[in-house]
């Protein structure tokens, strides 16, 4: 295994030759081997991305029997998306108002051939608010993404041969790191600064490394394009917004849960520092547990863009409020008739063990997004997080 980089490793093709770096640090403890597979196309590939091997079969011999397979534009992620739409087509997790679940979260990821330890890091009952914010169908493609990338990243390549063979692997030190290579690493981050607001966010290293385009570029750039969140939102109807949280807390536990769902995966709690002064110009609504909140709240997870709101979904810059936690079903049920009264204040997420309400801030709009990441130059840190399984677990600890 390699030696960690340090500050004074970083060449100048390595590094931004700037004081204005990303900064990073690395847990203490490395990786632990695991078994893989050696191909993500295989059934070895679908167990471990988190089916039952009955269920990896008969994925695996509907793709690979494909019609016109060396030309299908098909992949297989295709034909897992494709068979986890049974939430919504069949057990009714997505379905229309008038069609209520036929089956429970469990009974359904069981019926669907999902492995139970899957199944238990997705419900597990630490993190039910959080899986409250998302239809299970969310949570579950979201599950079985970060171990496919997993799997990608381990291996250092797209694709091999098909196999059922199964190797062991770790990714090395330099894989680990040479997607950060432009960050400079650090033991712990820069204490707060004066006249700035810190922001938290928080994904899954796999996913990250994934994109297209780097969080970090070779010349110390930022493209936070790569954090988007997908639409509707709480607070965006239609169109694809920046949510970052306040409250560092918040963000840990929804990393933590993500940890508990992908215990193999590494990590990334992303702290960046905004200057208020740059926030001043902007357009700024508020948001919070009210009438206006709950009415918002709701039309924008039904997607739609109400006359009366548009100062906030089309005006405004950025938005500060409250996070629902009301799961997507359940809001569907809700009428528009009953918003006011079926709503509450428990819907409101609270900061783990402390009973206050979670803040969350919205970038509205795609240029308010770019001038942001040219803002906090210097002022993000990334925390690397070790996966579950890579720590010592104590006796008598919940795993």
């Amino acid at each position: 295994m390699a030696s960690r980089l340090t500050p004074e490793d970083l060449s100048a093709e390595t590094a931004p030759n700037s004081t204005q770096s990303t900064t990073i640090s690395y847990p203490a403890r490395q990786p632990a081997d695991c078994d893989i597979p050696v191909s993500i196309e295989s059934c070895a590939g679908l167990e471990y991305i988190g089916f039952n091997t009955d269920t990896a079969t008969e994925i695996w011999n509907r793709w690979d029997g494909r019609p016109d397979g060396e030309f299908n534009p098909d992949s297989l992620w295709d034909y897992i998306s494709a068979h986890i739409a049974r939430l919504h087509y069949v057990f009714g997790h997505l379905a229309p108002l008038d069609t209520p679940p036929t089956k429970s979260p469990a009974e359904a990821m069981t019926d669907l051939g999902i492995r139970q330890d899957v199944q238990d890091g997705i419900l597990h009952p630490d993190y039910t608010e959080i899986f409250e914010t998302q239809p299970l169908h969310f949570w579950l493609t979201d599950t079985l993404r970060i171990n496919y990338f997993h799997i990608l990243e381990v291996l250092g390549r797209s694709q091999t041969v098909a196999t059922d063979i199964k190797g062991t692997g770790a990714i090395s030190q330099e894989s680990r790191e040479s997607y950060f290579k432009y960050c400079t690493v650090v033991d712990t981050p820069s204490p707060l600064l004066d006249g700035h607001t810190a922001l938290y966010n928080g994904k899954a290293a796999p996913e990250i490394k994934a994109t297209l385009t780097p969080l970090v570029d070779k010349n110390g750039n930022i493209d936070l394009y790569c954090l988007r969140s997908s639409d509707p939102g709480d607070f965006s109807p239609r169109r694809e917004a920046q949510y970052w949280r306040l409250e560092k807390e918040t963000a840990e536990n929804f990393l933590e849960y993500a940890r508990r769902r992908n215990p193999r995966a590494e990590m990334l709690l992303i702290r960046m520092q905004v200057p208020d002064n740059f926030l001043e110009p902007f357009k700024t609504e508020d948001l919070y547990w009210g009438a206006d909140w709950r009415e918002y709240v709701w039309r924008c997870r039904h997607g739609e863009r109400l006359a009366k709101f548009r100062h906030l979904w089309n005006d405004a810059d950025l938005i500060k409020g409250h996070i629902l936690r009301l799961a997507y079903k359940r809001v569907d049920e809700i009428k528009e008739g009953n918003i006011q009264t079926d709503i509450l204040y428990e819907h409101v997420m609270a900061i783990p063990h402390t009973g206050r309400k979670s803040t969350q801030w919205a970038f509205m709009k795609e240029d308010i997004v770019d001038r942001l990441a040219e803002a906090i130059e210097g002022k993000m840190h990334i925390t690397v997080k070790p996966g579950l399984d890579t720590l010592d677990t104590p006796e008598g600890a919940k795993k």
